[in-house]
């Protein structure tokens, strides 16, 4: 399946990773200009660190990241008031890092090794429905058919016009079925088999 994710920040390129590891063709666009750099710190533990293993990038993460021992709350003095030990918390000191998030989905986004196609500085604009197939029509003009389309806000209500009169059909697949999903009057989706 050609497959187009949009966004490129930790969601998106994680995606992208399982869906070419199980041979889809993947497009990722990302509005930004670049990949983000900076953001905020965040601690990378419990499941989404079970996903790093199975990806092969805890060694990357662990090397860009900063694993904190104790954090202190000290009074003017330089006396303990309070401390926290995340081991304490995660059980474990060995399956958890802190990390900027951009180096969390630079790092992510570099377990691709270029297998997905990257667009910056680009939209969706317009999804029209052709039944199998949708066609996206990008902010830059580009228009291209895919077999799903994957985002969080796909579709804003400046393109709601642009969407064929209401939101577009959706695919999903799951191991056991595949189902189609229609959107109801009110916008809401609801299966039914293809």
């Amino acid at each position: 399946m050609r497959i187009l994710i949009v966004g490129a920040g930790i969601a998106g390129p994680t995606l992208a990773y399982w869906l070419h590891s199980a041979g889809h063709e993947i497009t990722l666009v990302e509005r930004a200009p670049k990949l983000r750099e900076g953001g905020y710190l965040v601690d990378f533990w419990g499941a989404g660190f079970d996903v790093a293993e199975k990806m092969g990038i805890v060694p990357e993460l662990r090397r860009r990241g900063y694993v904190f021992t104790e954090a202190r709350v000290v009074d003017r003095a330089g006396r303990r008031v309070a401390s926290l030990r995340p081991a304490e918390i995660m059980r474990s000191g060995e399956r958890y890092v802190s990390i900027t998030r951009s180096d969390l989905a630079s790092v992510i986004y570099g377990a691709l090794g270029g297998a997905a196609e990257l667009v910056l500085g680009d939209t969706v604009a317009s999804l029209d429905d052709l039944g199998d197939r949708v066609r996206v029509g990008l902010e830059s003009g580009r228009v291209e058919e895919f077999d799903l389309v994957v985002g969080r806000t796909v579709c804003t209500p400046g393109c709601a016009g642009s969407c064929s009169g209401r939101m577009p059909s959706t695919r999903s697949t799951s191991a056991s079925s595949s189902r189609r999903s229609r959107p109801t009057d009110t916008g809401h989706a609801t299966n039914s088999s293809p």
